[in-house]
């Protein structure tokens, strides 16, 4: 998007869960698999929590994003088939910036990332897509999941996109 400013994404509430009724079915599953993966109370799952052959129905919509703090950036550890096709290209590897140097002249694009690795907690947000891959997507609707191997500092993003075209059809 040109001009690009943050669309409106929601935060995990502090007290209870996300309510995901009207969520895209195979995101709403996801956060509760992620949500089921928490080691104990109050810390957060981390890779080694995460069982691909438990969630085979998700993994063409997932990608997981390394993070590093210091510079903060993010790098693309795994792209699922249907975000690279999209994207015509497959990015795993990459640093986000320079998959995506469009990100860099938008001072707000990584306020969402920022929140939750501090605030360690998911967010969700449907609307339309920040970094158009295909003209013919009306809306995104994504959820990001931090993760954390000892439980308390957020080294990993855990996500799921869903899109819809202009025609209805939902990928």
């Amino acid at each position: 998007m040109d001009g690009m400013t943050e669309p409106a994404w929601s935060r995990e509430p502090e007290d209870a869960p996300f309510e995901t009724a009207a969520w895209q079915p195979r995101l709403a599953r996801l956060y509760a698999y992620w949500r089921a993966r928490r080691p104990s109370d109050g810390a957060l799952p981390g890779r080694r929590h995460i069982d691909p052959v438990e969630m085979v129905w998700a993994l063409g919509n997932v990608w997981l994003l390394d993070l590093q703090r210091a510079p903060f950036r993010l790098r693309y550890r795994l792209i699922g088939s249907r975000i690279t096709a999209h994207m015509d290209r497959d990015p795993t590897g990459e640093w986000l910036d320079v998959a995506r140097p469009q990100v860099v002249a938008d001072p707000g694009y990584y306020a969402r990332y920022r929140w939750m690795a501090e605030a360690r907690r998911a967010t969700w947000r449907c609307g339309p897509p920040r970094l158009s891959h295909d003209p013919y997507w009306k809306t995104v609707e994504n959820v990001m999941l931090p993760l954390a191997a000892d439980g308390t500092n957020v080294d990993m993003f855990l996500c799921a996109s869903a899109y819809r075209r202009h025609d209805g059809e939902i990928e």
